[in-house]
């Protein structure tokens, strides 16, 4: 299996465990509710309300998750045709409704009371209280209903948001029902007077917006927790914690406060000390893990790096071959016109090797495996010669270079220096209109070695000079863009001079050039 099939794979692995996450939850949506109704049809007061103390699930509570529940499940399909969309619609709508009725029956006492459709002679227990559909259950129907109806509507690009945030506030209103339960705080539970939530209906609301989130992983504001990408690998190991601590620290502060162990004042103190520890504890742990991700992410990307431009490089070097010979004329004499063509593939295959040379030493100065190999070389010809080799293309662009390089002998890698000298004298011709001047001296004082390359091209921005080190970084110019480069040359000239245990400074003023120095110990 090859670097990229994994990163895929990888890629698609989140979301899927999310979807099947979502499915788990949505069939539990289905069967939690069908179990209430046979405990409502068969008197098992377990099956209807968990704890005997609680209060029991409504009937019409029970059927408007079971409807919702199948609605989800016929949206979640891959492509939902258009009898299921309009089966999900109507079971939504329904449900809609019934919430819609039972909350204008708290608010203007309208007496229609879908929740006392069902099972009516068992809902009015002597000396309880009626059981029927609580205010914060059939608001919860309602965003449910709106949520599911606008992704099944299909609207562009605001669906998925907007059905999203509705089905946040569900799993709000949920949670906060189940810690009331946790916490023994029956406000938590119920709105005013009127009858609570159910434990087991707000656990079912939890798993409905669960569910809602999750079934769409790549769209809305669920899109980045299902992301491959640090923000999501983050976000999927803090939210969990952040929901869950506090929830803790809450309940043994309540529970100490209650058993006489501590004031109030102490438990506040003790429950903030605590989380504050616990959260600090976690940011360190999945920034560590954080940073491993990446590193792994960045191995593979230099691992594919490395191959790429290997495989590269022998076609590259073959056509090179193959187009020398042709204009040397092993295949017969050339016309002007044909020269000239086969020159320009040439000079055009030289700066896809210079590419892809580029490209392989990134990936063995990011993977480590840049090695110096180090002899004594004289810097003062070595600086000479590549000033040399380079004159062709600085006097095509009428440009006048200057040289003062003594011969001064160091113990170097000669082969990675030469690079970083010739892409800091390539540079300084690229970006020095042409009619401009270069200066290049080597200079030898109080046992440190300096490079120089000068030019009174078009300088850079004293805030842009920490950029020109990054790699793929080129700063927008209209010679940049006429004469192209790939973006790495300084990044492999630091990582050089680093290697050889020096360092390299930069001063620049714009209109008026750069200075680039490599300075490096004599010993």
């Amino acid at each position: 299996m090859s670097i990229t099939d994994r990163l895929n794979i990888n890629s698609l692995s989140v979301a899927g465990r999310l979807r099947e996450l979502a499915a788990i939850e949505t069939w539990l949506v289905v069967f939690v509710p069908v179990l209430v109704l046979f405990g409502w049809q068969f008197n098992l007061e377990p099956l209807k309300r968990v704890v005997p103390t609680f209060v029991a699930m409504n009937p019409m509570t029970a059927l408007c998750f079971i409807a919702c529940g199948v609605s989800l499940l016929l949206l979640s399909t891959a492509i939902p045709d258009q009898r299921q969309r309009s089966l999900a619609a109507a079971l939504t709508l329904g449900t809609l409704a019934a919430a819609l009725l039972v909350l204008s029956h708290y608010i203007w006492h309208i007496s229609l009371e879908p929740d006392r459709w069902l099972y009516a002679s068992k809902l009015n227990v002597p000396g309880q209280q009626h059981n029927v559909m609580a205010p914060n259950t059939a608001f919860c129907f309602v965003l449910s209903s709106i949520s599911l109806l606008i992704v099944n509507a299909r609207i562009k690009y605001a669906n998925r948001w907007l059905a999203q945030y509705l089905a946040v506030g569900v799993v709000f209103i949920a949670m906060f029902t189940l810690l009331g339960y946790v916490y023994s705080i029956r406000a938590f539970e119920a709105v005013q007077a009127f009858i609570p939530m159910a434990i087991n209906t707000a656990f079912c609301f939890l798993l409905l917006g669960g569910a809602i989130l999750l079934t769409w992983p790549r769209d809305g504001i669920i899109r980045l927790y299902s992301s491959e990408r640090g923000g999501g690998y983050l976000l999927r190991r803090l939210v969990p914690v952040s929901v869950l601590v506090p929830s803790f620290f809450g309940w043994l502060r309540i529970e100490g406060v209650r058993a006489g162990l501590f004031s109030v004042e102490i438990g506040i103190t003790l429950s903030v000390v605590f989380t504050m520890l616990v959260s600090l504890i976690l940011v360190w742990v999945a920034s560590t893990a954080l940073d491993k991700k990446e590193r792994e992410v960045d191995r593979a990307k230099d691992e594919f790096l490395s191959l790429a431009t290997h495989q590269l490089q022998t076609p590259a070097s073959g056509i090179m071959a193959t187009l020398t010979m042709l204009r040397d004329g092993i295949s017969g004499k050339l016309s002007q016109e044909q020269t000239e063509m086969v020159n320009d593939a040439i000079e055009a295959n030289q700066r896809e090797i210079r590419i892809v040379s580029d490209l392989l030493n990134v990936a063995r100065a990011d993977a480590g495996r840049m090695k110096l190999k180090k002899t004594p070389t004289d810097l003062g010809k070595l600086v000479r010669n590549i000033v040399a080799e380079q004159q062709p293309t600085i006097i095509s662009r009428q440009q006048q270079i200057n040289v003062t390089a003594p011969s001064v002998t160091v113990s170097v890698d000669a082969d990675k220096l030469r690079m970083a000298i010739e892409n800091l004298v390539s540079n300084a011709s690229k970006y020095t209109p042409d009619g401009g001047e270069l200066n290049v001296t080597l200079q030898a004082a109080e046992g440190m070695i300096t490079i120089t390359v000068m030019d009174n091209g078009l300088g850079v921005a004293k805030a842009d000079i920490p950029k020109l080190f990054g790699k793929f970084t080129r700063l927008p110019s209209e010679l940049s863009e006429k004469r192209g480069g790939t973006g790495l040359g300084l990044y492999l000239v630091k990582q050089i001079v680093d290697l050889h245990g020096g360092v390299i400074e930069v001063t620049s003023q714009p209109g008026k050039g750069s200075q680039f120095s490599i300075k490096l110990s004599k010993n």
